[in-house]
């Protein structure tokens, strides 16, 4: 009779935990929806609602801030561009040991129009390192977008686990790539202008 309760007991906890770990990466999930349908929308209040006041940014140009990233992009919506669409696949959300910070790494397809009417239809590999606040809400406190992207394969070692996991680090540390990372293209953003 014991051994059952303690095995019933058991399976209880872990049922619970299960539970309980699911709920934030389905809460980073759902934030990545909205945050990504804000952009796709040309939505700049909303867009811009979900970063952190210092987030680091990099784009093809180099590393940037968020209010010269929102001047920059508030100029090419004022413009004539615009996102005509976007689409996010291949999610993978990964936590800190705390649970105060998350990774969103994911393909981000993308149709803009540029001011010129062009139209350009791009495939980007984006991660989203989100930070959690005193108050409990997430906020991006950085985004790296490379332009161009393949569906990266894993290994045998799990080499993508390995690539976000140092990236994380590096977040986490507030470690700033030098030029000769930015200009490989290891960190960057499409141009919104």
């Amino acid at each position: 009779m014991k051994l059952s309760i303690l095995y019933s007991c058991a399976v209880l906890l872990v049922g619970w935990s299960a539970l309980a770990g699911a709920a934030p990466k389905d809460d980073i999930s759902q934030l990545e929806t909205e945050f990504n349908a804000a952009y796709a929308a040309n939505d700049l209040d909303q867009y811009f609602r979900y970063y952190s006041d210092d987030a680091i940014l990099w784009f093809p140009e180099g590393r940037t801030d968020i209010p010269s990233y929102m001047k920059e992009w508030t100029e090419f919506i004022k413009s004539g561009g615009q996102i005509l669409a976007g689409t996010l696949s291949d999610m993978h959300i990964r936590f800190s040991p705390q649970g105060d910070a998350a990774i969103a790494s994911y393909l981000l397809h993308l149709k803009t129009r540029e001011a010129s009417q062009k139209v350009i239809d791009e495939v980007y590999q984006e991660t989203d390192v989100w930070f959690k606040g005193a108050g409990g809400g997430w906020k991006i406190a950085h985004v790296a977008l490379r332009a161009g992207a393949r569906t990266p394969r894993i290994n045998s070692v799990g080499t993508r686990h390995a690539a976000n996991t140092g990236l994380f680090r590096l977040a986490l540390l507030g470690h700033r790539p030098d030029d000769a990372q930015a200009s490989a293209g290891f960190f960057s953003r499409p141009n919104p202008g």
